[in-house]
């Protein structure tokens, strides 16, 4: 099922949170900015250990999944 995740983190690390989910999900996520956070969307929400990951590539406040 897919997933929306909002993630709060600074425009300039758009790349980085492009990049990582790109090379997990292999290109079938997309990522928007809207209202000063990136709206991601998502095949599935991320495991622990993919959460983890994602931690050591991109600089972000808060992620959350709905």
């Amino acid at each position: 099922m897919p997933k929306l995740a909002v993630v709060s983190a600074r425009y300039v690390e758009r790349a980085n949170l492009e990049s990582f989910l790109g090379r997990l999900f292999n290109g079938q996520a997309s990522v928007k900015w809207k209202r000063s956070r990136f709206h991601c969307k998502l095949p599935r929400g991320l495991t622990q250990s993919e959460y983890n990951d994602m931690k050591q590539s991109v600089d972000f406040e808060h992620y959350s999944e709905s």
